[in-house]
């Protein structure tokens, strides 16, 4: 059997089609890792502007970013998270005195407060604040809401648990100010 020139250049029947899907499977590799190449960039870039941003705007970013984030009845009602409950369970005592940080307008504030803590929230958005506070008006819960950035208001008192809710120690920018953070509410 002769295999010349001709045969090795004449295609075997359905090669066009093996040829479309290797071809297929090849650009769909090579835009999966373009992709993931480009999220990581525009991550380090992210961070790159946080790290030359101002102080003063990092904080004016943060309430604009969460400005409206929670703001309806069925947010504020959606209570802990399943993961949140787990921690509650496992290491809230009954009447432990709790400070949440981003208490926001009381999804984590509420369930706190309705189980008969004693609990004091931290925010820097005024309007999530007055949500929070209407939203205790309506159920008869008490508690106290205190709007400012955690590294700025004073801490009254003692506190058997400190919650961070949703991001917020992440908005704490720096690691020197974090640890202060940490220090001020031990």
């Amino acid at each position: 059997m002769s295999l010349g020139w001709r045969s090795l250049t004449t295609p075997l029947p359905g090669s066009d089609i093996l040829f479309a899907v290797l071809i297929q499977k090849m650009c769909a590799h090579l835009l999966d890792g373009l992709s993931r190449a480009l999220e990581r960039g525009s991550r380090l870039l992210f961070f790159a502007s946080i790290g030359m941003t101002p102080h003063a705007e990092l904080r004016a970013r943060v309430v604009r970013r969460w400005e409206h984030f929670g703001a309806g009845p069925a947010e504020i009602d959606s209570g802990w998270l399943p993961w949140e409950q787990t921690l509650v369970q496992r290491f809230v005592r009954q009447r432990d005195r709790i400070l949440i940080v981003g208490c926001g307008s009381g999804r984590d504030f509420l369930p706190f407060a309705s189980r008969g803590h004693e609990v004091c929230g931290v925010d820097p958005i005024g309007l999530s604040i007055e949500r929070a506070r209407k939203a205790l008006q309506e159920r008869a819960l008490t508690g106290t809401l205190t709007k400012g950035f955690i590294e700025d208001v004073e801490i009254q008192g003692e506190f058997d648990v400190i919650w961070f809710s949703w991001y917020a120690y992440s908005y704490i920018f720096g690691s020197r100010l974090r640890r202060a953070v940490l220090e001020k509410m031990v």
